[in-house]
């Protein structure tokens, strides 16, 4: 019979036969890790990634939205990350009001502050005008230590050529083969670098830096040579990284074009632009945004997968590289936007540099001087385990298994290492169980949940100084569904009843609740491991796999967390589908396991136990409490059970955990000093 099974039910098949064999498993941590074997953990390490920006408003002055990450922010793991952008962001040419920062502004004040942005900008339309436009009205509203990066652009080794006009010769044209590679005119670096030079004196005068860039973002980061990590690095120190290739040279560009030439041209895009809104008002009045000061906008809403697509969707590309490193060069005042440079980019915002209560906005738009360098600050990378449309994986054993675990921490461990050598952070800011938004009954389940603990832990253990689990719309990998941005069939592209059979009736509404969903519970855990992150007094670190021996394969995986010398954290995932509750035995080592007498031990787990990883939201519970759909509010009165800690051989400290088929646990034992000082 096994002749005929595929590869990932006969995997299946040995983690059940295995699970009703084995009674426990053993593994040996040792405390006393050298400096090498231990990982600080960064605060803020856990995020959501969200688009677009055009709908934050609606989410951030939602109170189940606001409730949500009010629980995971109080956590004290440092301020929670939302990153905002992803594949709508890159398209998006609309200006952004002053209320969406606003109402990002009070989001981060109803969370006492302990919150974080990632904001993302477009880079599909090579219009620096409208970036430092972006950027500007965010500094107007928002304070710097709410700001922790900027990413220009998404995923750009999806990029297409694009489709330009016979006679354009401005523009090179963006390629697979050569857009990622350092020193293409017109490629990834160099439009980086562009970017960057324009935003330079914004973000000097907003943030106090000019290193502020995460990227690239790349959808499948094998595209991308680790020389490049260095190359990126050094944007904004060597001139020739951006200004050595087309900008400034008349190599095929036009760039003594004059601006009459560019006010024309500039018109028949902005009556390009509106021809095509007001298309797509016809054909979806209902999503039609009203009620804002100023010139009403509407936004343009593409599927998420729609790179391939850009060309014929984005009609704003007919700015040159050349000339924009020009006018981002050409003097000592912030950016130069003349009237045809910055029609798109700064419709209704204000020319003072003054917020709504008259104050100075950190000087983000006064001239500053050509700032330089570096520039970068973050390298980032996405990673999905599957993709929806692949029946073969996507199924809840998948999620679980070896291969896409190991897959995120190979990559993860290759670049974070590299970045780190290149004085680098690196975070895995968009992740989550299937892309192309996820499947019903996969992604919105236990095994949703399990596989972000995994994955936050995993990534955190290969050196990431971060992760954030992507959120779209309704779609079934969300930890929080977010109705406003979901019709039922449509911003994505995937419309079978598989994806949105748990789509709420709310769908498309503007003033639709946020809705908590599987994935969340995952969330929750990893928050509550990760707790005190950032403290200086007590340092949060990850014990590295050679700290642990176990098995090579374990049906459990064990992840051990130290805090200063305050406690010792375990958690462990356990992938069983069926069987007996398994023992998990841990046996530490190390001056800091005689401190250790006991623990408090809360499970993630279905109370629906028959359905096992397949066991939906409504029967998961994590220390016996729940999280209330209606309000976002945690439920139910928390339940933990007490583990004792045994005496082993050579001195170790034994702890068993028992471990429910398909679950995750957090046991936490405080050390004997901790104790004394808190009696």
């Amino acid at each position: 019979m096994a002749r005929n099974m595929g590869p990932q039910a006969l995997a299946a098949m040995v983690l059940v036969i295995a699970a009703s064999c084995v009674g426990s498993l053993d593994f040996e941590v040792d405390l006393d890790a050298t400096n090498e074997q231990r990982l600080r953990i960064s605060p803020g390490y856990l995020g959501l990634s969200v688009e677009p920006l055009s709908q934050m408003q609606l989410y951030a002055r939602d109170d189940v939205f606001r409730q949500l990450i009010t629980n995971l922010a109080e956590l004290n793991a440092g301020p929670f990350n939302i990153r905002i952008g992803g594949s709508m962001q890159d398209f998006e040419t609309f200006d952004t009001p002053a209320d969406t920062w606003k109402a990002m502004k009070e989001l981060w004040e109803h969370v006492d502050k302990r919150l974080s942005y990632t904001i993302g900008l477009n880079l599909m339309a090579r219009n620096t005008s409208h970036a430092v436009a972006q950027v500007k009205s965010a500094a107007r509203v928002l304070p710097p230590e709410a700001v922790a990066s900027l990413a220009v652009g998404n995923e750009p080794d999806s990029f297409g050529s694009e489709e330009l006009p016979a006679d354009n010769t401005e523009l090179p044209p963006r390629t697979k083969g050569t857009y990622l590679r350092p020193g293409t005119p017109g490629g990834w670096f160099q439009e980086q670098a562009v970017f960057a030079r324009a935003l330079a004196p914004v973000l000097k005068g907003w943030l106090g830096t000019t290193r502020a860039l995460q990227g690239p973002a790349m959808a499948n980061m094998k595209v991308w040579d680790l020389a490049a990590v260095g190359a990126f690095a050094r944007l904004g120190t060597d001139p020739g990284d951006w200004a050595g290739s087309t900008a400034g040279s008349d190599d095929g560009a036009r760039s003594d074009r004059s601006d009459e030439e560019a006010d024309g041209n500039d018109k028949e895009e902005d009556e390009a632009d509106e021809e095509g809104e007001h298309r797509q008002a016809l054909q979806d009045p209902g999503r039609q945004k009203e009620g804002q000061q100023g010139e009403q906008q509407r936004e343009q809403r593409l599927p998420v997968d729609a790179h391939t697509q850009a060309s014929r969707l984005e009609r704003t590309s007919a700015r040159s590289i050349p000339r924009l490193a020009a006018r981002a060069t050409g003097g000592a005042a912030a950016p130069n936007h003349s009237p045809s440079s910055s029609r798109r980019g700064a419709r209704g915002s204000r020319d003072d540099s003054r917020d709504d209560d008259g104050q100075s906005s950190l000087n983000a738009e006064q001239g500053i001087g050509p700032a330089q360098g570096p520039y970068a600050k973050v390298v980032s990378c996405h990673k999905y385990a599957a993709n929806a449309n692949d029946e073969r994986h996507a199924k809840v054993a998948h999620l679980v298994a070896d291969t896409p675990h190991d897959d995120v921490v190979g990559l993860v461990g290759r670049y974070a290492a590299e970045a780190h050598k290149q004085g680098l952070q690196f975070r895995l800011d968009e992740t989550n169980s299937l892309a192309s938004a996820g499947k019903a009954g996969v992604s919105d389940t236990l095994a949703g949940a399990l596989f972000v603990v995994d994955t936050a832990l995993g990534a955190a253990r290969a050196g990431s100084q971060g992760v954030n689990f992507h959120a779209a719309g309704c779609a079934p990998y969300s930890p929080i569904l977010l109705p406003p941005y979901c019709n039922n069939t449509g911003p994505l592209p995937q419309t079978a009843e598989k994806y949105w059979a748990t789509c709420p009736d709310t769908c498309g509404q503007p003033d639709a609740p946020a809705i908590p969903s599987a994935p969340y519970y995952g969330l929750w855990l990893v928050q509550r491991a990760l707790a005190g992150a950032g403290r200086s007094d007590a340092p949060l670190y990850m014990l590295s796999a050679a700290a642990i021996k176990g098995p090579k394969h374990p049906l459990a995986r064990l992840y051990v967390l130290t805090v200063g010398e305050e406690e010792v954290r375990l958690v462990l995932v356990n992938r069983a589908t069926k069987g007996h509750v398994m023992d998990v035995t841990v046996a530490l080592k190390g001056a800091a396991a005689n401190e250790l007498a006991s623990g408090r031990l809360v499970h993630l787990r279905a109370t629906d136990e028959a359905s096992g990883l397949s066991a939906p939201y409504p029967s998961l519970l994590l220390g016996g409490q729940t999280i209330d759909q209606a309000t976002g509010k945690v439920s139910g009165k928390a339940e933990s059970a007490k583990i004792m800690v045994m005496q082993g051989a050579d001195g170790a400290a034994v702890v068993k955990v028992p471990m429910p088929p398909a679950s995750a646990a957090l046991l936490v034992m405080a050390r004997e000093k901790a104790r004394r000082d808190k009696a």
